[in-house]
């Protein structure tokens, strides 16, 4: 059995996997990555359960033109495609793309003047979403701000100066306890949500599957997997999901998170 972390790593070994019938779990948004391929598992949503929630949110709001702003990365493409495809009644553009390396975006903000819109969603990376916030409201635009689980960090909400104050972004949601004991150990909440569905797949692995995986056959392990309904989870309650197209992940609940000045608080409006 193989566990991967990451979108481009993972649809690298997928058709290894699958050719070797090797059981591979992966954290990876992308469905494409397990769909046709009996042995590979996500351990993880898919980028359209957040999209969706977005979606939903932004609806709910009474948004209808919404800007978009997205790095090149797979995880944020998935949950790009996840809210466009989710937007009925929503007018989503996709204003400009970047690099992981970006870290001035007037010219793309100044775009944001000439058209009206009525939130700026930013699909940025670490150390990019609060940049641009910073930048956005120092152009004096004003337009309610939303994002990806990138936003669950106070430290890029220190570097927005503030300015991501009021945005919701879709995430799971972590228990308390494990919240608790990860701020104790690491002294910060930066890349909590990951930490906790790396926790999870520990304990399902032992717990579900068996410790001693030298005992236990691939067809068993997929087997176990696929039998495993329901587990309680540092992310709530986990499902197993087997698609029509073939693909097979863990569901965790995502819900609306919303920065509230020195914490982040789930949204109970959604």
């Amino acid at each position: 059995m193989v566990y991967n972390w990451g979108g481009p790593t993972s649809e690298a070994l997928a058709p290894l996997a699958a050719r070797k019938d090797v059981p591979l779990f992966v954290w990876s948004a992308d469905p494409r990555v397990s769909e046709g391929r009996p042995p590979v598992i996500r351990f993880t949503n898919s980028g359209a359960d957040y999209g969706k929630v977005l979606a939903d949110h932004l609806r709910k709001r009474g948004f209808r033109r919404i800007a978009i702003f997205k790095t090149d990365n797979q995880y944020l493409n998935a949950i790009f495609a996840g809210l466009s495809a989710a937007a009925s009644g929503l007018q989503v553009d996709l204003v400009d793309s970047f690099q992981p390396g970006d870290k001035d975006f007037r010219s793309s903000i100044a775009k944001l003047k000439r058209d009206t819109y009525d939130a700026a969603g930013l699909f940025l990376l670490s150390g990019q979403a609060g940049l641009f916030s910073a930048q956005l409201r120092g152009m004096g635009l004003e337009m309610p701000i939303f994002g990806t689980d990138f936003f669950e960090s106070m430290t890029e909400v220190e570097q927005s100066k503030g300015t991501l104050v009021g945005a919701t972004f879709a995430n799971n949601e972590v228990s308390t306890s494990f919240r608790a004991r990860y701020v104790a150990a690491f002294g910060n909440e930066v890349q909590i949500n990951h930490a906790a569905n790396g926790f999870d797949f520990a304990v399902f692995l032992c717990e579900r599957l068996g410790s001693n995986l030298n005992m236990t056959s691939s067809a068993d392990i997929l087997s176990r997997t696929a039998k495993t309904s329901r587990f309680s989870s540092q992310q709530g309650e986990a499902r197993f999901i087997a698609t029509p197209a073939g693909d097979k992940y863990f569901h965790f609940p995502v819900v609306i998170r919303r920065i509230e000045g020195s914490r982040i608080v789930t949204d109970s409006n959604g």
